[in-house]
């Protein structure tokens, strides 16, 4: 018979704390790709960016939320 541990114990055996701190270092990494790589927009006018650049604005956003969870 199996015992329900208390913890965050997945299936496949990994805790989920080493899933998130995973997850965190992966965007980490995306984080400083984006800084090296993308545009910057931090001097210019969000509201008179195109669709695409508005769309890179809410990736680097979305990025940075993540990373820094």
């Amino acid at each position: 018979m199996v015992k329900n541990l208390p913890g965050k114990i997945s299936l496949n055996g990994q805790n989920s704390t080493d899933k998130s701190a995973m997850k965190k270092s992966i965007f980490k990494l995306l984080s400083k790709f984006n800084k090296l790589i993308l545009p910057r927009y931090s001097k210019k006018d969000i509201t008179k960016l195109s669709k695409i650049d508005k769309a890179l604005v809410a990736y680097r956003y979305w990025v940075t939320l993540h990373a820094l969870d």
